[in-house]
């Protein structure tokens, strides 16, 4: 990672076409974007929880379909409601994403696999605008006990994923 990358608060340069290429990888799926206005409308219905910097700064700045890195499966980020939209998936489980909230985990993804387990930015844990990304046990909310079990911390802030990814240390 070149120098100092890590030293920007608000990701202003770790998000940039070096970085965003490193996360398409092949497929480039993920595209600069003038203006992405659904946004603010996104961030304001989670409140009172807040979506991480650099992550609202990635949705903020590129349109992009589902994308996979390491076992993250990222909702999509087109402004059009296809399959798997973030503004839709975020609150979208009848059942799953009330629960979700109510812990201050905020679902941005899910397993590339047939598993359905959300991945989420644990912000009742944010610290300087950053979140710990952590996998939900879905059978804990479904059927067990109504409570959103963490069964992995997949990386300490999403700013510590892209510098994973950047570094070559993600597929």
């Amino acid at each position: 990672m070149p120098a100092g990358w890590k030293d920007f608060p608000k990701g202003k340069y770790l998000l940039n076409s070096a970085s965003v290429n490193r996360m398409n990888g092949s497929n480039g799926k993920i595209r600069g974007a003038e203006l992405n206005d659904w946004v603010p409308g996104l961030q304001q219905s989670a409140l009172p929880h807040r979506f991480p910097g650099l992550f609202l700064s990635l949705v903020s700045r590129y349109r992009f379909a589902t994308f996979e890195i390491g076992p993250i499966m990222f909702f999509a980020n087109t402004g059009n409601h296809v399959h798997h939209e973030l503004v839709d998936r975020v609150f979208g489980d009848r059942y799953m994403s009330p629960v979700l909230l109510e812990q201050g985990l905020l679902q941005f993804g899910q397993p590339d696999t047939v598993n359905y387990d959300p991945f989420c930015f644990a912000t009742a844990r944010a610290r300087n605008n950053e979140a710990p990304i952590v996998q939900i046990d879905h059978e804990d909310i479904l059927s067990r006990n109504g409570k959103g079990r963490i069964v992995a911390e997949i990386a300490p802030s999403f700013r510590h994923l892209v510098e994973q990814i950047i570094a070559g240390e993600l597929d």
